[in-house]
């Protein structure tokens, strides 16, 4: 009876020292790239401002963002302010002020705002893959894509109000996903032991008597 007894006390010090020293470390993980698309709207050049959403399903830390926009033929780009928000954080994508004027009138705007495209919007170009305007997508780096995505528009000017359409956004992000302490499994496993261990002494000892 002492031996076992002094047994089942050992194996649970043993078990529990293994698992809060576990506890410091998390389980490695693997980085996947998630899309998530927003809705079309029309008429979104507006001096108040249009505001368009997206609600984000997926639980991650993110990695890298990348912010893609599409809308129709537009006299004046270089009017138009427009800023990506998520958790309090707001960068901004197009400034009217930017001196590298976006993109030449009369053309559709495709662009993918990404920190690592080498392309500075400006000269006409309004297709393509290119840096925001002002500011840095990795803002959002260590924030979890999940929630609420804001696409913010806004016709500085009212000279060219209603006149172009968002056609498609996006957001694609390079997540991991939030790991669980490596010591969970081993915790679990733990109690599970502890559990037999004393339903045996139970149990034997409801025998002898």
């Amino acid at each position: 009876m002492l031996f076992a007894t002094k047994m089942r006390n050992f194996t649970c010090t043993l078990l529990l020292g293994m698992a809060l020293s576990a506890g410091l470390s998390l389980k490695p993980v693997t980085a996947a790239s998630v899309t998530v698309n927003g809705a079309a709207a029309n008429s979104v050049d507006q001096i108040a401002g249009t505001f368009h959403q997206l609600n984000a399903a997926t639980t991650g830390t993110i990695l890298d963002l990348n912010v893609s926009v599409h809308l129709g033929s537009f006299n004046e780009w270089g009017d138009l302010d427009m800023f990506i928000v998520h958790n309090g954080i707001s960068v901004q994508l197009l400034d009217h002020d930017n001196p590298n004027d976006c993109c030449s009138g009369g053309l559709a705007f495709d662009v993918t705002f990404d920190d690592g495209s080498a392309n500075i919007l400006g000269s006409g170009a309004s297709f393509g893959s290119f840096k925001p305007q002002n500011g840095f997508l990795s803002a959002f780096n260590g924030q979890n894509l999940a929630g609420i995505w804001e696409l913010q528009i806004f016709e500085e000017y009212g000279l060219f109000e209603n006149e172009t359409d968002l056609l498609a956004w996006s957001i694609t992000a390079d997540i991991t996903a939030i790991p669980l302490p490596a010591a969970l499994p081993l915790y679990g496993a733990g109690l599970a032991v502890i559990g037999f261990i004393g339903w045996r002494h139970k149990r034997k000892a409801h025998s002898t008597a």
